[in-house]
């Protein structure tokens, strides 16, 4: 195995297993320059390319804290390399999250921005920002957001009151934006944005009347042809629901049911996620009960053109405290899951492969860094379901250390 010499990150080598079924590759900390190392992970969907991004002071909520990108490649004989020097983008984009394109050279990111009324109020702003990196190192940005494309706040709500999500097709020239509003005048929608000429432009927006879980989460397939938009306070009681759409003469059309939840409070939808074919599609729930019970559970379901439909029993992950959105990841064909959640005092992660029938949990819990306060977490599997990706953010005297770990099963 090639060693990394990163120059602000230590990297250690040693092959620690820490199971069966995964190897520890490598190990990255930002101890010299602390910035939240491991905001955000991802594979690309070819996978050839894993992202990992800082965001500076996250634990501030401090929205226009720097943010860096740090890009590996894989190589021949399985190792991951640095491509490059980590990428530092502008101080008003935040990388608490992002989309990229199959390839790993597009990307999009949250712009947030500040515009005063008066000497005592101000509009904060969010919008996407696309930027391609070029062959000699350059940073590209794709298409320009005009003024009312953007999530305008009301006065002097922090940016963190509206959950903004991107996704890219595969070849980046599609870019589905969803704003989910934690405010009482429930505005949320999914807006639906085609690249023409170097513009982006607005082909759809996609939104619900009396839904006010509506676009909490949503996912694309690679191809752009398949949606899924969840309304977490969907069905009867609860239960959450999912709506999924297909594309028909340049337009989502949606199918005729959308698919309901199976527990009361359940908020199926929390999270998404859909395999790049399009084929196949994850929904989380993560609700509470009448009674104060936990609801957490996954269901994989079969789409088709016409109809989607249950695969397989539902997996309940049997975590304590539940997951947050961004912290489960499936490989290419919905074959193996990734997820983490906090434990007492510390993280967990494990990993379940499905049958075709049920899921089975692989390998042993893996356990993340103890922490006495809570701190965020990401965790992410490649297409082919042979890497696995964990951070840590939120740690360190000052709680503005990462750490993210590189994991490699035995059949790699």
């Amino acid at each position: 195995m090639k060693k990394l010499i990163i120059a602000s990150c230590a990297a250690l080598m040693s092959l620690s297993a820490w199971s069966q079924e995964w190897n520890l590759m490598f190990e990255l900390k930002d101890q010299k320059k602390p910035q939240n190392l491991g905001t955000h992970v991802q594979f690309s969907n070819n996978g050839k390319v894993l992202a990992i991004s800082a965001d500076g002071d996250s634990k501030s909520n401090n929205a226009l804290a720097a943010t860096t990108l740090w890009l590996f490649s894989k190589q021949a004989d399985g190792d991951w390399n640095l491509s490059a020097d980590p990428i530092n983008l502008d101080n008003n984009i935040t990388g608490r999250e992002f989309a990229m394109s199959a390839n790993g050279k597009r990307y999009v990111f949250n712009q947030i921005g500040e515009r005063a009324i008066s000497d005592t109020s101000k509009y904060f702003y969010v919008r996407p920002v696309v930027i391609e990196l070029g062959n000699n190192g350059n940073i590209d940005t794709i298409g320009q957001f005009t003024w009312s494309d953007t999530v305008t706040l009301t006065p002097n709500t922090q940016p963190e009151y509206a959950k903004n999500e991107y996704q890219l097709s595969n070849g980046g020239d599609t870019l589905l934006w969803s704003s989910f509003y934690f405010e009482s005048t429930w505005k949320s929608k999914v807006k639906a944005f085609a690249l023409v000429n170097g513009k982006w432009q607005l082909f759809q927006t996609i939104k619900k009347k009396n839904a006010n879980g509506f676009a909490y989460n949503f996912c694309v397939s690679g191809n752009g042809k398949k949606l899924a938009i969840s309304d977490i306070f969907g069905g009867e009681s609860g239960e959450g629901a999912v709506h999924v759409y297909r594309i028909e003469n340049g337009q989502y059309v949606e199918y005729p049911s959308p698919l309901i939840g199976d527990k009361s409070n359940g908020a199926l939808g929390k999270g998404l996620r859909i395999t790049p074919d399009g084929k196949k599609l994850m929904a989380y729930a993560n609700g509470r009960s009448s009674n104060g019970t936990s609801v957490s559970y996954f269901q994989l379901y079969k789409v088709s053109e016409n109809a989607c439909v249950k695969s397989g029993e539902s997996l309940n992950p049997e975590f304590a405290f539940g997951m947050e959105t961004k912290n489960w990841s499936i490989n290419a064909d919905a074959s193996k899951l990734a997820a983490s959640a906090r434990a007492a005092g510390s993280f967990e992660i494990k990993t379940f492969e499905f049958d075709g029938t049920k899921w089975q949990k692989s390998g042993k819990t893996l356990n993340g860094y103890s922490s006495s306060v809570y701190v965020a977490n990401c965790a992410a599997i490649s297409p082919d379901g042979n890497y696995l990706v964990y951070s840590q953010t939120g740690l360190g005297a000052n709680y503005n250390e990462g750490i993210v770990q590189v994991y490699v099963t035995n059949d790699a």
